[in-house]
């Protein structure tokens, strides 16, 4: 943990490095890629992350514990399967677009449960309310 002499460490300070900071690069796999053989009940939605890559764009080659830690901590995906029931509540705005299949999304960080598709894919089934954001024009 590095800090000035004498000074206390802020909460800012203990932060770990992220994916970002070692300039590892990521992509979101097309829906068409995807074959989880799962369909999702109740108001879950089945996303699948973003692909960790093995090497950082300046070259370097990721060790496995941490592409293994980005990969839990991603909280951007596509949405492959969701629940008839998901996104569908009454006080929903009329005016307001919903989160649909295909669409990228942000979600939130360690939200659901990994599960492992029937394509060897890893998924994320997870609770539509932890989807925070659609990115559009992704």
């Amino acid at each position: 943990m590095s800090c000035e002499p004498g000074r206390t460490p802020t909460k800012l300070s203990l932060r770990q490095p992220t994916r970002g900071s070692v300039n590892s690069t990521a992509k979101i796999p097309a829906l068409t890629e995807c074959d989880p053989g799962l369909a999702p009940t109740e108001y879950n939605i089945l996303i699948i992350p973003e692909v960790i890559e093995e090497k950082t764009k300046g070259g370097l080659f990721l060790p496995e514990q941490v592409k293994e830690t980005d990969e839990l901590a991603q909280t951007r995906g596509r949405i492959v399967a969701a629940s008839p029931l998901a996104f569908n509540y009454d006080n929903w705005p009329e005016t307001a677009r919903k989160p649909q299949v295909g669409d990228v999304v942000w979600y939130g960080r360690y939200a659901g449960t990994l599960i492992e598709g029937r394509d060897g894919k890893t998924y994320r089934l997870c609770k539509d309310k932890d989807v925070g954001a659609v990115v559009l024009d992704a």
